[in-house]
Parts: C-alpha cells; sequence; structure tokens
C-alpha cells in the first residue's frame, strides 16, 4: 500500500514538473505571457504604419543625397571638388548612424514617441535652414548636422518601436517599414525636380521640409513601444563596458559589423555617385535626378518581398545573397554602361538588388539580441556603420578625376566591397553555430 503511495506521489511531482516545463516552453513561445502587450497584433500594426513614415522622413532623406550633391556641383558649390561636397552628404549618414549609441539608449529610456518628437524638431529646422543656404558651411551645419541629428531621432524611435512590436512576422513588417525610405526616395526627386525649375531652390527645400513636417506628425502620434521605459537606464545613462564592450565579446556580433561596415562602404558609394555618373556619359541633368527615384522604386519591391522571404529562409541568407548579387552587379552591369539605356536599367536592377540588404539591416541585430536590448546593440552597430558612411563617398570621391569623367576606381572599389561584406555575413552566420544551407 505505502509502495502504491510512493509511486503515486512520485507521479504527481513528474507531473507537476512536466507541467512547469511546459509552461515554461509557452512562455517563450508566446511574449504576452510576460505580462506585456501581444506581439504582431493591433498596435503593432499602427506602429508599423507611424515607423513607415518615420523612416520616410528620415532614411528617404538620406536616399537622396546623390541628388543634392549633383545639384551642388553645378550650381551654389560648382567651385568645390566632388570629395568636398561629398563630405556634406557624407556628413549626413555619419550623424543619423553614429549617433545611434546615444539615441538607441533615449529610446529605451525614454520611449519612441518622446525621441520622435525631438527628431521632428531638428529634422524640420535643418531643412528649412538649408533652404536660405549659399556657402559651404552653411551646408555643413543645417543638412550635414541639424537636418541628421533629427533623422537619427526619429529613425532609432521607429526601427526600435517595430522591432518591439513584432516577432513571427518581424522580418515582413520590417521590410513594409524600411520600404518607407524607398518610397521618399521616390517621391523627394520628383517633387526637387519638378518644382525647383519653377519656384527656385530655396521654396523647393521649404516645400520639401513641409512634407516631412507632416509624415513626422503623424508618426509622432502613432509609434510606441511595446516595452516599458527603462527607468533603471536613466539612473546611469552610459556604461561603456556594459553598452560597447560586452556585445563585442561576441564573434558573430563581430563579424556582422565587419559585414555591415564593407558593404555599407560600397552602397553609399554607388548610390552617392548614380546622378554624377549619368551627367557625365550624356544624360540629360533632369533625367539624371530621376535616377535616384528609379533606384528606390525598385527598392521598395526589393524591400518588401525579402521581407517574406527571409521569414521561410532566414535573414542571414538573404542579406549574403542581396550583397553577392549588389557586387556582382556593379562589377558586371555598372563599369561597363555607357548608354542611357543601360545606365537607367543598372539603377532599377541596382535598387531591387539593394532591397534585402536595407530592409534586414536592423533585423541582423534583432535576430541575435534580446528585445530589451536591441535599442543598444543597433546602436553600436550603427556606430562602426557609421565610420563607413563617412568616408565612403570621400574615397569614392577621391578616385575619379577632376573633370568626373572616369568612374572606374570608384565601381571597382564599391563592388569588391559589397562582395567582402556577403563573406563576413556568411562568417557571422557560422560563428552563431548555424551551418552554410541551415535557416537563419
Amino acid at each position: 500500500m505505502n509502495h502504491l503511495e510512493n509511486d503515486d506521489k512520485r507521479v504527481s511531482v513528474e507531473e507537476k514538473q512536466l507541467s512547469a516545463e511546459d509552461d515554461t516552453s509557452l512562455s517563450i513561445a508566446e511574449p504576452a505571457d510576460d505580462g506585456l502587450p501581444p506581439t504582431d497584433k493591433g498596435i503593432a500594426w499602427i506602429a508599423m504604419i507611424g515607423s513607415t513614415l518615420g523612416l520616410y522622413t528620415s532614411f528617404g532623406y538620406i536616399n537622396v543625397v546623390g541628388l543634392f550633391e549633383a545639384y551642388y556641383l553645378h550650381h551654389q558649390l560648382s567651385q568645390y571638388s566632388a570629395s568636398t561636397v561629398s563630405w556634406i552628404t557624407s556628413l549626413q549618414a555619419f550623424i543619423l548612424l553614429g549617433t545611434g549609441v546615444i539615441t538607441g539608449r533615449l529610446v529605451e529610456m525614454y520611449g519612441p514617441r518622446k525621441l520622435a518628437i525631438v527628431g521632428t524638431a531638428f529634422t524640420v529646422t535643418g531643412i528649412m535652414t538649408t533652404s536660405v543656404c549659399t556657402k559651404y558651411w552653411h551646408f555643413i551645419l543645417a543638412q550635414g548636422i541639424c537636418t541628421s541629428i533629427g533623422n537619427s531621432c526619429v529613425y532609432y524611435a521607429s526601427i526600435v518601436s517595430v522591432s518591439t512590436w513584432f516577432k513571427k512576422y518581424r522580418a515582413t513588417a520590417m521590410g513594409v517599414v524600411v520600404a518607407g525610405s524607398s518610397i521618399g526616395g521616390l517621391t523627394l526627386p520628383f517633387v526637387f525636380s519638378n518644382l525647383q525649375p519653377r519656384i527656385g531652390f530655396p521654396q523647393t527645400v521649404r516645400a520639401i521640409g513641409f512634407i516631412m513636417l507632416g509624415a513626422c506628425v503623424i508618426c509622432c502620434v502613432t509609434i510606441s513601444s511595446r516595452i516599458p521605459p527603462n527607468k533603471e537606464l536613466q539612473k546611469k545613462f552610459f556604461d561603456f563596458k556594459t553598452e560597447v564592450k560586452q556585445p563585442l565579446t561576441s564573434l558573430s556580433f563581430c563579424l556582422m559589423v565587419f559585414a555591415l561596415f564593407f558593404s555599407y562602404w560600397g552602397l553609399l558609394g554607388t548610390m552617392g555617385y548614380l546622378s554624377t555618373h549619368a551627367i557625365a556619359h550624356g544624360v540629360s541633368q533632369k533625367t539624371a535626378f530621376y535616377i535616384i527615384s528609379i533606384y528606390n522604386a525598385a527598392s521598395i519591391v526589393g524591400r518588401i518581398g525579402p521581407g517574406f522571404a527571409a521569414d521561410k529562409f532566414g535573414t542571414y541568407n538573404l542579406h549574403a545573397a542581396s550583397c553577392f548579387l549588389c557586387g556582382i552587379l556593379i562589377l558586371a552591369w555598372w563599369i561597363p554602361a555607357k548608354s542611357n539605356g543601360t545606365i537607367l536599367s543598372f539603377a532599377g536592377v541596382f535598387g531591387f538588388a539593394t532591397g534585402p540588404y536595407t530592409s534586414l539591416f536592423a533585423n541582423l541585430v534583432a535576430d541575435i539580441t534580446p528585445p530589451a536590448e536591441i535599442g543598444r546593440r543597433l546602436g553600436v552597430v550603427t556606430f562602426f556603420v557609421s565610420i563607413a558612411a563617412l568616408t565612403s563617398m570621400p574615397i569614392a570621391g577621391a578616385t575619379l578625376d577632376k573633370e568626373h569623367t572616369k568612374f572606374i576606381g570608384l565601381q571597382v572599389f564599391a563592388g569588391v566591397t559589397m562582395l567582402v561584406g556577403g563573406c563576413f555575413v556568411l562568417a557571422s552566420k557560422l560563428a552563431a553555430g548555424k551551418g552554410w544551407l541551415e535557416k537563419f
């Protein structure tokens, strides 16, 4: 009898243990069990809309740097070299990405909405001030610094917002959000090219400023974070060991940083000189400005579609494929491109090929990072990538001759660095313990 009672007790204990294990697995599989709102539902989609507009105003503005640079080289700053003028646009990308160590942390401390409001103020002020710039240092301060600080705040607020609200459909949602930057890159060149000849540069830039203001206001109203503000971080603003050194102890994380560094060198170097290259080969200035729109229109498809594919085949796999394809296109297509047709078609195909790269950028970090640390770790990654952003266009510009007619040095530089970036993505995947063909 006692023996049977002991067996019953043993079975009861084992059942409780199994029940506890089941509960644990469920809490991991369903984030809603952590007491926070559920992911992939309701307000998540509203936040996605706001984040999309946030990317429209931040990276969408960065996506048209080639248009502004080509215009400055032939108008206000025609007395300066391409390498010198490129520091304005390189500074934009550097500040947007490089301040992530700070802005990413501020998002976690105070939530994305407050940071987006601050970013809106800087963005609109910088753009409106750019409209009255006449000297090189004016553009550096207004467009290179002020606007970029605002872009950074809105960008990180948007990326962190959508990253916290989605789990199962994160790659898909991120693809839609990042497509916002392509929509900005598609529409802004049309606004600029059609208004500038009619009303002049100052009024055109102000019109763009009002467009940005409207998009930013909607962004500020609709974005939010599933994770509440971290009050502990507010007590201690920055700890180098925790924020920077600790993530870099991971080999997979470090290799991912190298991957994004090299590939961003190639991407920005190509994107920044598409219009200048076209003008040098006989394309009219107005048509050359539309090349940026062609590039961004194609990248919209390239950014949304791969989000679905990444959920099925893996973020790292698709990102590596994008890097390799971009490198091959630059070396095999852009170098021999001389006619209007080949130049314009390259812009479209290259724009599509870059889609997975840009849409899955943040996912590379999110896939190997706890949700509560995404903002900080994304900031660390983008800080290092910002160095590539700062140096890419000046290096590429330095390879051009004085007449801006020979682009072979720039093209080889961009193509090779994209291929190197793809190799590092695969190395990061292997360091994470995944096989060559394994979904990751």
